[in-house]
C-alpha cells in the first residue's frame, strides 16, 4: 500500500486533479469484474493526496517532500537498491527528533487510512458478488455449495450448527484500545468512501462529498493518537462496550440473517434462536480482574460490579 501513496503531488483542496477519479463512473460490479482491485488502488491514492496536502498546510512543503523522499528510498531500498539504502540511511540520520514524529504520524496514518479502504473495498466487492449471484470464496454461500465436493450435506452443517457456542473475550488493556475520536473518524472515512460508490451522486454531491472527506482526513491529522492522562480501569471497560455497541451488536444480527437466508435457500431449517449461543463469559472476566488486582491497582471488586451493571442490563 505504500507504494500506492499520492501525496508526492499536492493539489489544493478541491481541484479538479486531486478528486478526478472521484468523476469517473468505474465503481460498477461490471468494472470490478475486470480489475478488482482498481477501485482500491484508487481510494489508496486519493486518501494519500488528502493526506500529503493536510501535511503540508500543517507541517509545511518542505516537510511532505522530506516524507515522499523517504517513502521514495524505502521503495527502491526494498526492491534491492543498495545506493538507495545508503541514502535513506544519510537522510533517516539527518532528521531531528521533531520531525522524526511527523514523519512516524505521517506513515501511521497513511497506514491507517489504507486500512479503512481496505475493509470498505471487502464490503463494495461482496455487494459485487452478491448482485451478480456469484459465491465469494469464504462466504457462507460458497461454504453451502462447496459442501457435497466435502463428501458432507447440508443436514451435516445444519447438525454442526446446533453445536456452536461461542464467548466473547474484551480485553481492556489501553494499548490495545484505539481512542474512541480515532474510532469514529475512521468509520466517517469510511462511510463517505461508500456514499461516493453511489452512481447516482450529482457532481455536485460528490463534490461536497469529497470535500467531507478532506475534512475528516484533516480531523485525522489534528487529533492526538496517545491519551495524556492515565484511563481507570471504569473507563477502560466502558471503552470495551463502545465495541460492542458499534460492532457486535449490528455484526452479529446482520450474520444471523445472512445465515439464515442461505440456509432457507438450500432447504435448511433456519436458526433464528442463535443469539442465545453469543455470550460474553461475565464470569471469566471477573475471575481474571480478582486475581490480577494486586498487579493492577484501581481494580476492586466494586470497579468489577459497576462494570458489569451495562452487561447485564443489556
Amino acid at each position: 500500500m505504500i507504494d500506492q501513496m499520492g501525496w508526492g503531488t499536492t493539489h489544493q483542496q478541491g481541484d479538479s486533479a486531486s478528486s478526478q477519479w472521484y468523476q469517473q463512473a468505474y465503481h460498477t460490479h461490471e468494472l470490478v469484474a475486470d480489475d478488482p482491485q482498481l477501485p482500491l488502488r484508487e481510494d489508496v491514492k486519493f486518501l494519500g493526496e488528502l493526506l500529503g496536502q493536510t501535511i503540508a498546510r500543517a507541517e509545511g512543503q518542505k516537510v511532505l517532500e522530506a516524507i515522499e523522499n523517504i517513502r521514495s528510498l524505502s521503495k527502491r531500498a526494498r526492491a534491492g537498491d543498495q545506493v538507495a539504502r545508503t541514502a535513506l540511511v544519510a537522510e533517516l540520520a539527518r532528521v531531528d527528533d521533531d520531525e522524526l514524529v511527523v514523519i512516524s504520524r505521517a506513515f501511521g496514518h497513511f497506514l491507517h487510512l489504507a486500512n479503512v479502504a481496505e475493509e470498505h473495498h471487502l464490503v463494495r466487492r461482496r455487494r459485487a458478488a452478491r448482485r451478480q449471484g456469484v459465491p465469494q470464496a469464504g462466504s457462507i454461500q460458497a461454504l453451502l455449495e462447496n459442501l457435497q465436493e466435502w463428501g458432507k450435506t447440508g443436514a451435516d452443517f445444519r447438525a454442526q450448527l446446533d453445536c456452536v457456542h461461542i464467548d466473547l473475550v474484551l480485553t481492556a488493556h489501553p494499548t490495545e484500545v484505539a481512542r474512541r475520536t480515532l474510532i469514529q473518524i475512521f468509520n466517517d472515512i469510511a462511510a463517505l468512501l461508500s456514499t461516493l460508490d453511489r452512481q447516482d451522486l450529482t457532481p455536485l454531491a460528490r463534490s461536497r462529498y469529497s470535500r467531507q472527506l478532506a475534512d475528516r482526513v484533516i480531523a485525522l491529522w489534528h487529533t492526538e493518537e496517545i491519551r495524556t492522562q492515565r484511563p481507570s480501569p471504569v473507563n477502560e471497560a466502558k471503552w470495551g462496550f463502545i465495541a460492542v455497541e458499534q460492532s457486535f451488536w449490528f455484526a452479529i444480527p446482520n450474520f444471523l440473517r445472512e445465515l439464515d437466508y442461505q440456509l432457507e435457500r438450500h432447504a435448511l431449517d433456519p436458526v433464528a434462536d442463535s443469539l442465545t449461543r453469543f455470550v460474553i463469559n461475565r464470569g471469566t472476566f471477573v475471575a481474571r480482574l480478582k486475581k490480577d488486582e494486586k498487579k493492577s491497582p484501581g481494580y476492586s471488586c466494586v470497579t468489577v460490579n459497576y462494570t458489569s451493571m451495562p452487561s447485564i442490563c443489556a
